[in-house]
């Protein structure tokens, strides 16, 4: 009978999504709860006085849960109370410093994650780090660090990521984890000296708390991490807007200051390195190159839906000096992805204000990994090419794209 009950809830939370399996959990714990509640208080049984009252039997002098030196498990404890309780400092204010922590700490990751961009990447280290911080303020005991796995899932997702140095350097934090909370113990019991040295005050103080300093410094470096992915996101936004007003050719005295900064340290970045981008070279060849190369008579302009006004302004400079241009596109045109990571870019498009109108981006991950899976030499940095233009004579010549015999593009 149990068995056949088994086997009608795998079937049937095998076809519920799983919102739903979740929301039905959630309730029958809620019930639960709910019963054991009532039956208590029918039954007339006082459980919240015993259970404050066993709570602070705990605590007293030599109690499981004794922060002090007289405490025979304190180095099993983990909150931030550990790393206060040996300092000449009153109860008041060791409470005061942990709730300063907490809220600095909480202010710290909201800032981070506030219109923050979400990946899965970004969504686990959000979540790990929000698990690291709620350890700190309240009595925890080792064994709660295995909520810690969530920010060990994100440290190995992030190895070949941008944040991969926070991810290794998170691993030195973590390591304290995983020697066992028993180990001095077991040692003291065999050697001596390990005895004496673990009653010291030094020991009791600095080593002793080693659990604390391992979630301190961990969730400091989760930290880290968090401001830097929010740091590198706005970094994205403001190049993704610097490079729309440039394709809109829009005036740069109407910039926003933050993209202006951008825009001149990127500038500067790529004179001094000798680069020009995409950008750059339609704006070069507008500005600089009156007749397109070879000078055609004839010039079909295809995808024109596509074309930005930067685009369509050099089209119509060169058009200038053809006999006849035509230009071919879909006044309305519909795409499906067509593969799963451009399935993915879609569905995790981001809403952008462009000029009073809401826009759906890509997010600049995913650009970047369907720039990479396409492979076209215009989606990289290129050399700065007007600059040995100058330094050749004769007309810019045009070669055909290269093909191999299965019709692939070798080179452009």
């Amino acid at each position: 009978m149990a068995k056949q009950q088994t086997t009608v809830l795998a079937h049937e939370y095998a076809t519920i999504s799983r919102e739903e399996i979740l929301a039905r959990l959630q309730d029958r714990a809620l019930a639960i709860v709910d019963v054991s509640l009532v039956g208590m208080r029918v039954m007339h049984v006082d459980w919240m006085t015993g259970w404050t009252q066993s709570i602070a039997q705990t605590g007293l002098a030599g109690g499981v849960n004794d922060y002090h030196f007289t405490g025979p498990y304190r180095d099993e404890i983990m909150d931030l109370k550990m790393l206060l309780i040996s300092l000449p400092i009153s109860a008041r204010t060791i409470q005061l410093a942990i709730g300063t922590v907490a809220l600095v700490f909480t202010l710290s990751y909201f800032r981070s994650t506030w219109r923050t961009a979400r990946t899965d990447r970004s969504e686990l280290l959000a979540l790990g780090t929000l698990c690291a911080i709620s350890l700190l303020p309240i009595y925890h005991r080792v064994y709660d660090a295995t909520i810690l796995t969530i920010a060990l899932a994100w440290i190995l997702s992030e190895l070949n990521g941008a944040n991969w140095r926070f991810a290794l350097t998170m691993l030195v934090p973590l390591t304290i984890f995983v020697i066992p909370f028993d180990v001095v113990g077991s040692a003291a019991k065999r050697v001596e000296f390990i005895a004496q040295i673990s009653q010291t005050d030094w020991w009791q103080s600095i080593l002793a708390p080693h659990y604390a300093w391992g979630l301190f410094a961990g969730t400091a470096f989760l930290l880290g991490a968090l401001g830097r992915q929010a740091a590198m996101n706005r970094g994205d936004h403001r190049a993704f807007t610097y490079q729309i007003y440039r394709a809109m050719m829009r005036p740069r005295e109407l910039w926003e200051a933050d993209v202006i900064a951008f825009a001149e340290q990127w500038e500067e970045w790529k004179q001094a390195s000798d680069y020009i981008d995409y950008t750059d070279m339609i704006e070069i060849a507008l500005r600089e190159i009156d007749i397109a190369p070879n000078d055609p008579k004839i010039g079909f302009f295809d995808e024109t839906q596509d074309f930005t006004p930067l685009e369509l302004a050099l089209v119509r400079k060169w058009g200038d000096s053809m006999e006849y241009i035509v230009l071919a596109g879909w006044p309305v045109q519909f795409l499906p992805p067509t593969g799963p990571l451009v399935e993915e870019a879609l569905c995790k498009a981001l809403t952008r204000d462009v000029e009073g109108v809401p826009a759906r981006a890509l997010a600049a991950e995913h650009l970047a990994a369907i720039a990479l899976q396409t492979g076209r030499a215009k989606y990289k940095a290129c050399p700065s090419i007007h600059r040995n233009r100058r330094a050749r004579s004769g007309p810019i010549s045009s070669h055909p794209r290269q093909a191999r015999t299965n019709g692939r593009v070798a080179t452009l």
